[in-house]
Parts: C-alpha cells; sequence; structure tokens
C-alpha cells in the first residue's frame, strides 16, 4: 500500500470552492491551490502524488483533472481488483473490448473499450487492439471505484481537449534562492573566523546557529565535518585560558 503524507489535508481560498465542487472547473485556482487540490484529491484516493496519478486537461473551457495510468494501476491494486477479458468484438471497423472487474469485496463492475480499427494493418492493428484492451480495464477500473475521471487513453481522442503540464511543487516566490557553500568554502570560512574570534562564547553562538547549515553540507557527517568540529572544540578552548598559555600553545606548535 502506498505511504501518504498523514498531515491534515489544506483547504483552497474560499472564493474558488463553488468553482472546484460545484462545476468541476479548476480554472480559477491559483497555482499554488491547484498544487494543493492535487494533493487532497490523491490523499482522499489513498494514491501517491509524487507518481503524478493524474494531470491537468482543459475541457469544454474547464480546467480539471484526468486519470493517467498510474492512478488506475495503483487504485486496482488499492481495492484488491481483478480484470477479465470475456469477450471482445469488431463491428463497422471498431474493436469492442468488454471488461469485467471484482474487487476484494466481491463487487462487480463493467465497462467497454473502444478503437477504430479500419483499414488499420501490422504493427498499427496490433498496437490499436492493446489500446482497445488498455482502454477497457482503465474504463472499469474507474468506474468500480465509483470515480468520474476521463481516462488517459480517452483524452487523447478528445480534438479541443489542452492538456497541460503539471508542477506538483508550489511556485517560488520573489525571494532569492538560498545557496548552500560548497564543503571547502564552508570550512575554510570557519577557519578564518576562529582565528579572529575572540571569545569561547562568540564561537559557541556561531557554532550553535549553524546547526542546520551544517546539516545541509554534510547530511550524514563525515571526517571533514569531524574535523571542523575539533577545530572548533579546540579554539574555544584556547579562548578559555589565559592569554599567555595560548602563546606558549601557538610556539609549541610553529
Amino acid at each position: 500500500m502506498n505511504t501518504i503524507e498523514k498531515t491534515a489535508p489544506q483547504q483552497p481560498a474560499a472564493q474558488t470552492v463553488d468553482d472546484v465542487i460545484a462545476r468541476g472547473d479548476l480554472t480559477n485556482l491559483s497555482p499554488a491551490d491547484r498544487v494543493v487540490h492535487y494533493h487532497n484529491v490523491c490523499r482522499s484516493l489513498g494514491l501517491n502524488p509524487l507518481t503524478q496519478p493524474f494531470a491537468y486537461i482543459t475541457l469544454n473551457g474547464k480546467l480539471q483533472l484526468y486519470a493517467k495510468r498510474d492512478a488506475c494501476d495503483q487504485l486496482r491494486k488499492l481495492h484488491g481488483i481483478n480484470i477479465e477479458i470475456p469477450d471482445r468484438s469488431v463491428h463497422d471497423g471498431l474493436l469492442t473490448v468488454h471488461a469485467c472487474a471484482t474487487d476484494k469485496t466481491g463487487r462487480r463492475d463493467e465497462d467497454f473499450g473502444v478503437v477504430s480499427i479500419a483499414g488499420l494493418r501490422g504493427d498499427v492493428a496490433a498496437n490499436a487492439v492493446l489500446k482497445a484492451v488498455t482502454k477497457a480495464k482503465r474504463r472499469v477500473t474507474l468506474s468500480i471505484c465509483g470515480l468520474g475521471f476521463l481516462d488517459e487513453t480517452e483524452v487523447e481522442t478528445i480534438p479541443d481537449a489542452v492538456q497541460h503540464d503539471i508542477t506538483l511543487a508550489p511556485p517560488k516566490t520573489g525571494a532569492p534562492e538560498k545557496k548552500v557553500p560548497s564543503s571547502d568554502d564552508y570550512s575554510e570560512r570557519w577557519m578564518i573566523f576562529l582565528e579572529d574570534a575572540v571569545s569561547a562564547d562568540e564561537v559557541t553562538k556561531k557554532w550553535n546557529d549553524e546547526i542546520g547549515l551544517r546539516k545541509a553540507i554534510w547530511p550524514h557527517g563525515g571526517e571533514t565535518e569531524r574535523e571542523l568540529r575539533d577545530a572548533v572544540m579546540r579554539r574555544r578552548n584556547e579562548l578559555k585560558q589565559p592569554a599567555d598559555l595560548i602563546t606558549q600553545r601557538y610556539k609549541e606548535d610553529s
């Protein structure tokens, strides 16, 4: 079963709720609210949003979600759906595939996938047959789960449909992106600071203030991070000693 984040669902802005729920139109959602809505839909169905099980499409002037392959595959696994193809037929150049589905509770449903194969031969005809089977399986999967989403194979046949790329990350603000310094630059900067530091408290404060930055540079620690920590500890201890002892230490090290 997919692991879905446990955080509480977020809600889009109040003025857009009517468009989303009553009219099924996501057009007026801001890019950030579309991301929230996308994650909420996935969470409500138990799907993993990172696999992008849905995508956006503009149809009849409305922006809405349609189901991709990952959505149907995950739904079949979640609900224990078994699919059989009891029949297929060709009439007037149309191949019709009959699909029957049974979920883990014993509930049954059925649907059809229809594609045109008139005049097709060879690999093109073979791919059309596979597409009809896929279309039937996905339609019956969505049907038995009680979902009214269009399937990806249906979207391809709608001439006026406009598909949109989806960005699951919230849009960037105008704030400049913080760049994490390299390991060498960070260590060198600290060595310069340690030489100029005048008190142990100053060293301690800077060390504590940069815990998050060090974790970003060395997420798993490592020898370089330990070497820097040892240098900080030595310098902090030196600053706690009388000046003549520090002078003597430097003479011994030189």
